[in-house]
């Protein structure tokens, strides 16, 4: 059994969740996510669904069932067209591990300040492999 993903404003996993996703409504970050794949719009919902079942350590199926059960849970992570499943997987099957981690790293270079020269930024990608059922993206 799945925990349910109820919105609580007060907790501090949803207020830090809150902040992530807010960064999809940024101007340069659609302009980023526009470069590696169209249309944005569904873009931007099935990598808030990802980001959220990664948050929670829940399936994407799950986040989707309870986006379609939960008006808060959708008008919180501000998605009006809840995607299916298997546009989630359709999506993320575009990308190859290279294209995702290029994206992944535009976006987070532009939303923080510049790190010194010759350091270096390790994203761990792992639950998006895992929650995908392969190791190629």
């Amino acid at each position: 059994m799945q925990i349910p993903l109820a919105v609580d404003p007060n907790d501090y996993r949803w207020q830090l969740l809150k902040e992530i996703l807010k960064i999809f409504e940024m101007r340069k970050t659609k302009k980023i996510i526009a470069k590696f794949t169209s249309p944005i719009k569904t873009a931007i919902n099935c990598l808030k669904v990802v980001i959220t079942s990664m948050f929670f350590s829940t399936r994407i199926s799950h986040v989707v069932d309870e986006l379609e059960r939960r008006s808060e849970l959708r008008e919180f992570l501000g998605v009006e067209e809840v995607p299916k499943t298997a546009c989630i997987f359709s999506f993320l099957s575009r990308f190859n591990l290279n294209s995702f981690t290029a994206m992944i790293l535009r976006i987070l270079n532009s939303v923080t300040r510049r790190r010194q020269r010759n350091t270096r930024l390790i994203v761990d990608c792992i639950l998006v492999l895992t929650s995908t059922g392969s190791g190629n993206l």
